[in-house]
């Protein structure tokens, strides 16, 4: 078994071989093995545009929420890209 060991990681310890979906903070769709796809889009474009990205997200999650689908889950993934933002501009991530 192959653990999270990052204490800053919404998934420290649970078992990175196994698949694990979290609609929010870990969709499984959006993850190409151990990579995550807003990991992979911050290492390529950089933490200032990634931040504008995330902000970006959240604002499209508040002005759609409700309209698509379950009015919690467009505001708690609002609230994931607004704390993963702000967690990179803290340079807590």
């Amino acid at each position: 078994m192959e653990k999270n060991n990052d204490l800053h990681s919404p998934y420290y310890g649970l078992d990175l071989t196994k698949p694990y979906n979290d609609p929010i903070n870990h969709p499984s769709h959006y993850a190409s093995g151990k990579i995550e796809c807003w990991d992979a889009m911050r290492a390529a474009r950089g933490d200032a545009s990634h931040i504008e990205y995330c902000i970006q997200t959240a604002i499209k999650y508040l002005y759609r929420c409700g309209k698509k689908g379950n009015r919690l889950e467009d505001m708690k993934k609002a609230e994931a890209f607004l704390n993963r933002a702000i967690k990179i501009e803290a340079k807590e991530i």
